[in-house]
């Protein structure tokens, strides 16, 4: 026997007829295993989920590693790595107190965006003056 879709909606609603189809699929393996992946691993809701997921680690792993290889390539032991990794810490530090610096060295700007604005503006200031020295 065919339903039409009115005679569904009438005699079975959509949420009885949902509750059904998860009561079969319980008695399916697969609907235990992607309950099982779910519980373990949130952002997975199936197999493809968790295989897309290892996908992600995979990628984030080989990308941390080439990053780390050329430390690796500078260094011989664990020590030289913690003091090459000091020496970039008190580079970064420098480059803040020197940007403190120059904000410091400018009356109203207070970003750094506001700096290159200034300096930018400086620099047609400077253009246009040599253009009206090179006109006469």
């Amino acid at each position: 026997m065919v339903f039409t879709n009115k005679e569904l909606e009438k005699n079975f609603p959509l949420e009885d007829r949902l509750n059904i189809e998860k009561s079969k699929a319980q008695n399916s393996p697969i609907y235990w295993i992607n309950e099982y992946i779910h519980s373990h691993i949130p952002t997975a809701t199936d197999v493809i989920g968790v295989v897309q997921y290892s996908k992600n680690i995979t990628e984030q792993l080989e990308s941390l590693y080439s990053d780390i290889e050329p430390f690796l390539s500078k260094v011989s032991n664990i020590q030289d790595l913690v003091s090459y990794i000091k020496s970039l810490e008190d580079q970064v530090e420098d480059l803040y107190s020197d940007r403190e610096e120059a904000l410091k060295a400018f009356d109203g700007v207070h970003s750094v965006t506001e700096l290159v604005n200034l300096t930018k503006g400086m620099e047609d200031q400077l253009k246009s003056f040599y253009n009206q020295i090179e006109n006469g």
